[in-house]
């Protein structure tokens, strides 16, 4: 599934750099971390504070994103003349807001729900559900065109996921 995914987005943009395939798989990794740290959580810290926790994941992320941010900012300083970072939020700052709050929601609610059901139940969920989301956003907001390789990859997702909760012995 992941590959039949990988070339439709080929197809679409072009061949992936290794800088690009390095983003993917660190990306794959912190968000395969942080579901390892939201189990961790509710199964050692009984009774903790979901809200809490969810805090003090925010502020590692944004700390990270920041120390980012200064590092390419001034790297593309060098090379020419950059907007203010005003100018650029400031258009789509509700929209920001929108994504934070509903992020912030998806992160407590799963998080809640990990102290209830098992890993193999939840992460295939939400991973396969933010795929199909993943899917409807792109061709809503960026007009892109839903073809059958696109629909093929998707669908072998969610075959995957259906067997990984239908066969957990053999998994």
């Amino acid at each position: 599934a992941g590959y039949v995914i990988c070339t439709y987005n080929t197809s679409i943009k072009g061949k992936m750099s290794p800088l690009a395939l390095a983003v993917l798989a660190l990306c794959a990794l912190s968000n395969g971390t942080a579901d390892l740290m939201q189990k961790m959580f509710t199964r050692e810290i009984v009774g903790g504070n979901i809200a809490v926790f969810n805090f003090y994941t925010y502020v590692f992320a944004a700390a990270t994103l920041m120390i980012c941010f200064f590092v390419f900012r001034s790297r593309e300083k060098k090379k020419h003349e950059l907007a203010s970072p005003a100018k650029i939020i400031m258009p789509v700052i509700v929209y920001v807001g929108i994504m934070a709050v509903c992020l912030f929601m998806n992160s407590y609610f799963k998080t809640a729900a990990a102290a209830y059901l098992d890993a193999v139940q939840i992460y295939p969920l939400s991973q396969g559900g933010a795929v199909i989301l993943s899917m409807a956003m792109s061709a809503i907001c960026f007009r892109e065109k839903i073809n059958l390789r696109c629909i093929v990859g998707v669908a072998l997702s969610f075959v995957a996921l259906i067997l990984i909760n239908l066969l957990p012995e053999y998994m």
